[in-house]
């Protein structure tokens, strides 16, 4: 069997990451992969993490160099490349392509990480899904935002994400009450909201609660969180780590991982910290309560702040029109920012009512119990080659 990975190699996210795993775990297992990048280029961050052979520039004049065709016809040198390579399976990850028509060959399946979120329900995007022979969702959130908002009517395969084993991980032990490491690792972009990260060391620190916050990962709002941490003299409290490659001694010198995004389709991030047997601060949003569980190896709150809330607070924008998904109610609702009080709230809790250590020991239960990277790639392996 033949698959053809349609992706945008821009970047290294979570979708990035899981096709890396992908490839790389599937070496062997008899079937071909190629991976047809719609980017005319390789973000610098993927150097090394995928192979150079299988990877091919459909709007590029010549393959080994930048110059590429003119737009008016990319729609149809992409639909060409596909037929070219002839695959059994079009894997589509969390993207609209360009095309001009249906390629003739091979079943499409769009893989959602998260980018429903996104997508505006207009005539493209319904014409792209009516195209679609079935879809992966990462989370059970993701599956429902196809359902609700999109209202697909094609086969759609739930997935849960995971990740393989980190090479080295933290061994669990109690903290400190006078003096805390918070941690959170994301692209530095609006909707991931690390504004509540900072507001929340700072109200730690206001509560007499030494609080150092550890932030790793680059973005468009980088510089307006230093400005934030500047404003708030903590300068000494947050640390900005840049883009880190390997995050496991960032997870070594945290004791608990701050999630706020405004909607989350599952959380990577995340699911590492609880390797690590750190706890979870999130919000109950998407497909977040699928990946911690509340009282048990983090703490999750209902969002409570509106985008325009947050701004005023951080002076950081948010330009975020689209519903996300409540698992509490199964509905699209609109989207608004954790507490910065919710958190310092429950993260003093924890630590004056000495829960710390049964939350760390229940995190790495969980991931012992539940993440399993070699069921979790046979059964993605098993639900693709369904829809043949």
């Amino acid at each position: 069997m033949k698959r053809l990975h349609i992706i945008n190699l821009d970047g290294l996210a979570g979708t990035e990451r899981m096709l890396i795993q992908f490839i790389n775990s599937n070496m062997h297992d008899g079937d071909e992969d190629k991976i047809l990048n719609i980017n005319n280029e390789i973000s610098h961050q993927l150097t090394g993490h995928l192979p150079k052979e299988k990877i091919i520039f459909p709007y590029r004049v010549f393959q080994n160099k930048t110059l590429k065709h003119p737009s008016f016809i990319r729609k149809y040198l992409l639909r060409r490349a596909i037929e070219k390579e002839n695959p059994d399976l079009i894997i589509i990850w969390d993207l609209i392509p360009n095309w001009d028509k249906k390629p003739s060959c091979g079943k499409i399946i769009y893989y959602d990480h998260g980018n429903s979120w996104y997508f505006t329900k207009n005539a493209k995007t319904l014409n792209f899904f009516s195209m679609v022979d079935g879809c992966i969702s990462a989370s059970f959130a993701s599956q429902r935002m196809l359902q609700l908002k999109f209202n697909l009517k094609c086969p759609i395969e739930t997935v849960s994400n995971n990740i393989p084993h980190p090479h080295k991980i933290k061994t669990p032990k109690d903290i400190s009450t006078k003096q805390i490491t918070l941690g959170t690792a994301s692209r530095l972009e609006p909707i991931k909201a690390v504004g509540v990260s900072i507001l929340t060391t700072m109200e730690l620190n206001n509560r007499g609660i030494d609080t150092k916050l550890y932030i790793a990962g680059h973005g468009s709002q980088e510089e307006s969180l230093k400005k934030l941490v500047r404003k708030l003299n903590l300068v000494d409290k947050v640390i900005f780590l840049g883009f880190q490659k390997d995050l496991s001694e960032f997870y070594q010198n945290i004791d608990f991982y701050i999630s706020s995004p405004i909607t989350e389709a599952f959380g990577l991030s995340c699911m590492e910290a609880l390797y690590n047997g750190i706890p979870v601060i999130f919000p109950m949003i998407d497909g977040q309560p699928e990946v911690i569980k509340h009282e048990y190896s983090g703490l999750g709150y209902m969002p409570t702040m509106t985008l325009d809330e947050y701004s005023e607070l951080t002076d950081l924008k948010v330009n975020y029109t689209h519903q996300g998904y409540s698992p509490l109610e199964d509905k699209l609702v609109e989207l608004k920012v954790p507490s910065y009080i919710d958190y310092a709230d429950g993260i003093e809790a924890t630590i004056k009512e000495n829960k710390y250590l049964m939350y760390s020991y229940n995190a790495q239960a969980y991931t012992q119990e539940q993440c399993d990277y070699k069921q979790f790639n046979y059964l993605l392996k098993e639900k693709l080659s369904s829809f043949l």
